[in-house]
Protein backbone atom coordinates (compact mmCIF):
# COMPACT_ATOMS: atom_id res chain seq x y z
CA UNK A 1 0.00 0.00 0.00
CA UNK A 2 1.27 3.47 -0.91
CA UNK A 3 0.00 6.19 1.42
CA UNK A 4 1.25 9.75 0.97
CA UNK A 5 0.20 12.39 3.52
CA UNK A 6 2.64 15.22 4.25
CA UNK A 7 1.03 18.48 5.29
CA UNK A 8 3.84 20.83 4.11
CA UNK A 9 4.49 19.15 0.75
CA UNK A 10 3.96 21.49 -2.23
CA UNK A 11 5.18 19.43 -5.20
CA UNK A 12 5.63 15.72 -5.74
CA UNK A 13 7.06 13.87 -8.74
CA UNK A 14 7.32 10.09 -8.65
CA UNK A 15 9.49 9.12 -11.57
CA UNK A 16 9.97 5.32 -11.40
CA UNK A 17 6.97 3.80 -9.60
CA UNK A 18 5.33 1.50 -12.17
CA UNK A 19 2.82 -0.50 -10.14
CA UNK A 20 1.26 -0.72 -6.70
CA UNK A 21 0.03 -4.11 -5.50
CA UNK A 22 -2.34 -2.65 -2.92
CA UNK A 23 -4.03 0.73 -2.67
CA UNK A 24 -2.72 4.14 -3.69
CA UNK A 25 -3.87 6.98 -1.42
CA UNK A 26 -2.90 10.65 -1.54
CA UNK A 27 -4.81 12.75 0.94
CA UNK A 28 -4.83 15.72 3.30
CA UNK A 29 -1.79 17.36 1.70
CA UNK A 30 -3.12 20.88 2.19
CA UNK A 31 -0.17 22.63 0.49
CA UNK A 32 0.29 20.23 -2.44
CA UNK A 33 -0.17 22.03 -5.78
CA UNK A 34 1.55 19.71 -8.26
CA UNK A 35 1.58 15.93 -8.53
CA UNK A 36 3.07 13.79 -11.28
CA UNK A 37 3.37 10.00 -11.25
CA UNK A 38 4.94 9.34 -14.62
CA UNK A 39 5.19 5.55 -14.93
CA UNK A 40 2.40 4.22 -12.70
CA UNK A 41 0.43 1.84 -14.92
CA UNK A 42 -1.57 -0.30 -12.51
CA UNK A 43 -2.97 -0.23 -8.99
CA UNK A 44 -3.97 -3.54 -7.42
CA UNK A 45 -6.35 -1.98 -4.89
CA UNK A 46 -8.15 1.34 -4.65
CA UNK A 47 -7.00 4.67 -6.08
CA UNK A 48 -7.96 7.56 -3.81
CA UNK A 49 -7.10 11.25 -3.92
CA UNK A 50 -9.01 13.41 -1.49
CA UNK A 51 -8.70 16.64 0.47
CA UNK A 52 -5.75 17.96 -1.50
CA UNK A 53 -7.44 21.35 -1.61
CA UNK A 54 -4.61 23.30 -3.28
CA UNK A 55 -3.85 20.76 -6.04
CA UNK A 56 -3.94 22.45 -9.45
CA UNK A 57 -1.82 20.07 -11.56
CA UNK A 58 -2.16 16.29 -11.75
CA UNK A 59 -0.60 13.85 -14.21
CA UNK A 60 -0.98 10.07 -14.43
CA UNK A 61 -0.13 9.62 -18.13
CA UNK A 62 0.11 5.80 -18.25
CA UNK A 63 -2.33 4.68 -15.53
CA UNK A 64 -4.32 1.95 -17.30
CA UNK A 65 -6.06 -0.13 -14.63
CA UNK A 66 -7.28 0.12 -11.05
CA UNK A 67 -8.54 -3.08 -9.43
CA UNK A 68 -10.56 -1.31 -6.73
CA UNK A 69 -12.51 1.92 -6.86
CA UNK A 70 -11.24 5.18 -8.38
CA UNK A 71 -11.98 8.38 -6.48
CA UNK A 72 -10.78 11.98 -6.81
CA UNK A 73 -12.41 14.41 -4.37
CA UNK A 74 -11.77 17.96 -3.12
CA UNK A 75 -8.99 19.40 -5.27
CA UNK A 76 -8.40 22.75 -7.02
CA UNK A 77 -7.97 21.15 -10.44
CA UNK A 78 -9.46 23.05 -13.38
CA UNK A 79 -9.11 20.15 -15.81
CA UNK A 80 -8.49 16.45 -15.40
CA UNK A 81 -7.54 13.87 -17.99
CA UNK A 82 -6.60 10.25 -17.30
CA UNK A 83 -5.79 9.35 -20.91
CA UNK A 84 -5.27 5.58 -20.85
CA UNK A 85 -7.33 4.42 -17.86
CA UNK A 86 -9.36 1.58 -19.33
CA UNK A 87 -10.66 -0.48 -16.43
CA UNK A 88 -11.85 0.23 -12.89
CA UNK A 89 -12.71 -2.83 -10.81
CA UNK A 90 -14.83 -0.87 -8.34
CA UNK A 91 -16.81 2.33 -8.75
CA UNK A 92 -15.75 5.65 -10.35
CA UNK A 93 -16.32 8.86 -8.37
CA UNK A 94 -15.27 12.42 -9.19
CA UNK A 95 -16.69 15.00 -6.80
CA UNK A 96 -16.32 18.24 -4.83
CA UNK A 97 -13.74 19.70 -7.23
CA UNK A 98 -15.21 23.19 -7.37
CA UNK A 99 -12.78 24.60 -9.97
CA UNK A 100 -13.00 21.64 -12.37
CA UNK A 101 -14.40 22.55 -15.79
CA UNK A 102 -13.26 19.63 -17.96
CA UNK A 103 -13.00 15.90 -17.26
CA UNK A 104 -11.79 13.35 -19.80
CA UNK A 105 -11.29 9.58 -19.48
CA UNK A 106 -11.23 8.68 -23.19
CA UNK A 107 -10.10 5.06 -22.80
CA UNK A 108 -12.41 4.08 -19.93
CA UNK A 109 -14.28 0.97 -21.08
CA UNK A 110 -15.16 -0.98 -17.93
CA UNK A 111 -16.46 0.14 -14.55
CA UNK A 112 -17.12 -3.18 -12.89
CA UNK A 113 -18.14 -2.44 -9.31
CA UNK A 114 -20.66 -0.55 -7.21
CA UNK A 115 -20.58 1.61 -4.11
CA UNK A 116 -21.49 -0.45 -1.06
CA UNK A 117 -21.08 2.36 1.47
CA UNK A 118 -23.55 5.03 2.48
CA UNK A 119 -26.07 6.85 0.30
CA UNK A 120 -24.87 10.08 -1.33
CA UNK A 121 -26.59 13.45 -1.07
CA UNK A 122 -26.57 14.94 -4.56
CA UNK A 123 -26.29 18.56 -5.65
CA UNK A 124 -29.95 18.33 -6.68
CA UNK A 125 -30.89 17.66 -3.06
CA UNK A 126 -31.86 14.09 -3.87
CA UNK A 127 -30.37 11.00 -2.27
CA UNK A 128 -28.59 8.48 -4.47
CA UNK A 129 -28.79 5.07 -2.79
CA UNK A 130 -25.73 2.91 -2.51
CA UNK A 131 -25.21 0.56 -5.42
CA UNK A 132 -24.15 3.16 -8.01
CA UNK A 133 -21.17 2.63 -10.32
CA UNK A 134 -20.39 6.10 -11.72
CA UNK A 135 -20.92 9.35 -9.82
CA UNK A 136 -19.79 12.72 -11.12
CA UNK A 137 -21.33 15.45 -8.97
CA UNK A 138 -20.65 18.51 -6.81
CA UNK A 139 -18.06 19.76 -9.32
CA UNK A 140 -19.87 23.08 -9.48
CA UNK A 141 -18.17 24.47 -12.62
CA UNK A 142 -17.92 21.23 -14.63
CA UNK A 143 -19.28 21.61 -18.15
CA UNK A 144 -17.54 18.86 -20.08
CA UNK A 145 -17.13 15.14 -19.45
CA UNK A 146 -15.75 12.95 -22.24
CA UNK A 147 -15.73 9.18 -21.82
CA UNK A 148 -16.35 8.03 -25.35
CA UNK A 149 -15.26 4.42 -24.80
CA UNK A 150 -18.06 3.66 -22.34
CA UNK A 151 -20.58 1.55 -24.24
CA UNK A 152 -24.28 2.12 -23.49
CA UNK A 153 -24.88 -1.42 -24.72
CA UNK A 154 -22.64 -2.78 -21.93
CA UNK A 155 -23.42 -0.58 -18.93
CA UNK A 156 -21.83 -0.95 -15.50
CA UNK A 157 -23.70 -2.98 -12.88
CA UNK A 158 -24.97 0.03 -10.92
CA UNK A 159 -26.56 3.39 -11.66
CA UNK A 160 -24.78 6.29 -13.31
CA UNK A 161 -25.32 9.82 -12.04
CA UNK A 162 -24.00 12.90 -13.83
CA UNK A 163 -24.54 16.42 -12.58
CA UNK A 164 -26.87 18.71 -14.48
CA UNK A 165 -24.22 20.90 -16.10
CA UNK A 166 -22.66 18.14 -18.20
CA UNK A 167 -23.55 18.63 -21.86
CA UNK A 168 -26.35 20.95 -20.71
CA UNK A 169 -28.45 17.87 -20.05
CA UNK A 170 -30.62 16.99 -17.08
CA UNK A 171 -29.11 15.00 -14.28
CA UNK A 172 -29.86 11.32 -14.61
CA UNK A 173 -29.68 8.14 -12.60
CA UNK A 174 -30.29 5.82 -15.52
CA UNK A 175 -27.59 3.88 -17.31
CA UNK A 176 -28.83 5.21 -20.66
CA UNK A 177 -27.18 8.53 -19.82
CA UNK A 178 -23.98 6.82 -21.01
CA UNK A 179 -25.27 7.72 -24.47
CA UNK A 180 -25.12 11.37 -23.48
CA UNK A 181 -21.54 10.96 -22.30
CA UNK A 182 -20.45 9.30 -25.53
CA UNK A 183 -22.03 12.00 -27.68
CA UNK A 184 -20.89 14.93 -25.57
CA UNK A 185 -19.46 17.49 -28.00
CA UNK A 186 -15.85 18.61 -27.75
CA UNK A 187 -15.10 21.20 -25.14
CA UNK A 188 -15.62 24.63 -26.72
CA UNK A 189 -12.47 26.62 -27.52
CA UNK A 190 -11.72 29.58 -25.27
CA UNK A 191 -13.23 32.88 -26.32
CA UNK A 192 -10.83 35.21 -28.14
CA UNK A 193 -9.64 38.18 -26.11
CA UNK A 194 -11.61 41.37 -26.48
CA UNK A 195 -10.03 43.96 -28.77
Amino acid sequence: EQNIEVSALTSLSVAVLASVGGSFFIGSNVALTNLSVLLLASVGGTFVMETNDALTSLSFPVLASVEGYFKILSTALTSLSVPVLGSVGGYFHIGYNSALTSLSVPALTNVLGTNTGSDQTLSTGESLPRGWSILVDWNTNLEYFKAESLDPASPPPGDVFLQKTICASSACTEVNCLSAIASCPPSPPPSPPSP
